[in-house]
């Protein structure tokens, strides 16, 4: 037991337990600023699989022209023609499409799997077009809604998802303590449940920034809540008070911004 050693002072011990807090904070506060700096203010593009329509020996040129704007990143992939690849796209399977036509040529693009990814090819392709010669037009086959133009409303809820499940796992133990795992686990899957569907129909029916199903959304965030609200009680578990340190780091700092 720790006591003041006179009014006003205080012993080594709690110097260093409040320096040790302070620098952990500025630390995971570092973290968090770097990891979505790089992610969002200046993502370096790496291997993106890029869908290429027409003849690349015929016309490699632009090809080759748009890949070098791109750092080297774009992955072509030969398709036989452009519905192919805009299918491709709504799958997922590539990120754009390059479709090499007489005259002039298309870039597919969809924003709604990754606007930052889309910006930097619309970039890329206007510095082609200030240069002359053949025009690259840019389309955007899987555009963002109206409600949500910059593509951020899916990231903002998902760190609400994953900010109520382990801070509100946290205090529970911190003020709550031990409970049996039958109770614990039942409170967790409430949490989830009910907060799941709370963050759902907010960012769907009332202010319709994710024109999702409803059903989808609240699955989706459910789960978030459900697996930071064990993998934090998991830390606690493990390594007590600083159990808020991995979990900032993974689900923060990392994962959201990711």
């Amino acid at each position: 037991m720790t006591e003041n050693t006179a009014d006003g002072e205080h012993n080594p011990g709690e110097l260093r337990t409040v320096l040790t807090v302070v620098a952990v904070g500025i630390a995971l506060a570092v973290a968090f600023v770097a990891s979505y700096t790089l992610a969002l203010d200046r993502p370096p593009p790496n291997r993106i699989p890029t869908a290429l329509v027409g003849d690349a020996t015929a016309d490699a040129a632009i090809a080759q022209e748009l890949r070098a704007r791109m750092r080297g990143a774009l992955m072509y992939q030969s398709f036989p023609n452009a519905g192919e690849a805009e299918r491709a796209i709504e799958r997922q399977q590539v990120y754009a499409a390059l479709v090499v036509e007489p005259g002039r040529s298309r870039l597919l693009v969809a924003s709604a799997a990754g606007n930052t990814l889309a910006q930097m090819l619309r970039n890329a392709a206007l510095q082609l077009n200030e240069q002359g010669g053949r025009e690259l037009v840019v389309t955007d086959v899987r555009p963002l809604p109206d409600t949500d133009r910059s593509g951020l409303a899916a990231f903002y809820v998902m760190i609400a998802a994953t900010l109520l499940g382990f801070l509100t796992a946290l205090q529970l133990r911190i003020n709550v303590g031990r409970l049996p795992l039958r109770t614990w686990l039942a409170i967790l899957a409430g949490l989830a449940v009910v907060g799941g569907i709370a963050l759902a129909v907010t960012v769907g029916p009332i202010l319709g920034a994710l024109p999702a199903p409803l059903p989808a959304l609240w699955g989706t965030l459910a789960a978030q809540i459900a697996v930071t609200g064990l993998f934090s009680t998991l830390m606690v578990i493990l390594i007590g008070r600083w159990a808020v340190v991995p979990t900032w780091l993974i689900f923060i700092a990392i994962g959201n911004a990711a």
